[in-house]
């Protein structure tokens, strides 16, 4: 079923294709939208763990705010894979262990960037401790096996990224 958002351009359509099978969720309460994705989650369950979602929620809706399936719809200014990293980290554990479980560097950038953007301290915190373990401050912090596996042609997207989320 083709969903019309209203307040976007003609020709703009929700497609229950563009629908993320882990993170919509029937009984959700707040939709999200990055890119083509969209995301069904409970809105209570992200407001409290995120500060700028708790603010962003406590505003009243316009009324003429986009609404699929009863529920609100934020647009997020976010690639496609960052927000689906995200939500899955916050809402299945098992999806984004901490260290010494293993992760990989796509899956712990979007954590890091969006926990970090969105205010979502405790999982930034678990997320910082996979970089950790690949760069120790000593040798004593060294754990012996790094939670990170990154290729060697993967460095300098590292090394950027750990430069733009000011991680040192």
């Amino acid at each position: 079923m083709d969903v019309p958002l209203p307040n976007s351009p003609p020709g703009s359509l929700l497609d229950e294709s563009d629908h993320d099978d882990e993170l919509w969720f029937s009984d959700g309460t707040l939709g999200l939208s990055a890119g083509r994705s969209s995301f069904r989650v409970y809105g209570g369950l992200l407001a409290k763990r995120s500060l700028v979602f708790h603010d962003m929620l406590q505003f009243p809706q316009p009324d003429d705010a986009d609404v699929v399936d009863g529920c609100p719809m934020v647009h997020l200014q976010d690639n496609e894979a960052d927000p689906r990293s995200f939500l899955n980290a916050l809402f299945d554990y098992q999806f984004f262990p901490p260290f010494p479980e293993k992760t990989t560097f796509d899956i712990l950038a979007g954590v890091i960037r969006l926990s970090t953007k969105y205010q979502v301290e405790s999982l930034r915190k678990r997320a910082l401790g996979h970089p950790l373990s690949s760069f120790p401050f000593t040798v004593d912090e060294y754990p012996g096996t790094p939670s990170l596996k990154i290729p060697d042609h993967e460095w300098i997207r590292v090394v950027n990224f750990a430069r733009e989320m000011s991680i040192d």
